[in-house]
């Protein structure tokens, strides 16, 4: 599992994956402003497909297509999952 921390930069809200054993680290308890998401590699881009028509209207989300890696992914803040046809060895790149 992964963690998405959250900086609120003039209205930019930047978000980072970071390895869940980072979670905190440096930080003061109760203010790390982190999100728990868990990763889910999808097979296909329909597959993230119908999350995404699942999840709309419903929850806040972002959806971010790679043409570079031909990726499809979707980071949904109500279910807290991120959903992605991403390898893991290409989202360590």
């Amino acid at each position: 599992m992964w963690g998405v921390t959250a900086n609120d930069m003039s209205n930019i809200c930047r978000l980072q994956l970071v390895p869940k054993e980072l979670l905190g680290v440096g930080t003061k308890p109760g203010k790390t402003g982190i999100i728990i998401m868990e990763i889910i590699e999808c097979k296909t881009q329909e597959e993230v497909k119908k999350h995404i028509k699942n999840c709309e209207g419903k929850h806040v989300q972002q959806v971010a297509y790679s043409s570079y890696h031909d990726a499809l992914t979707q980071v949904c803040f109500g279910c807290n999952k991120v959903r992605t046809t991403l390898k893991a060895e290409e989202r360590q790149a």
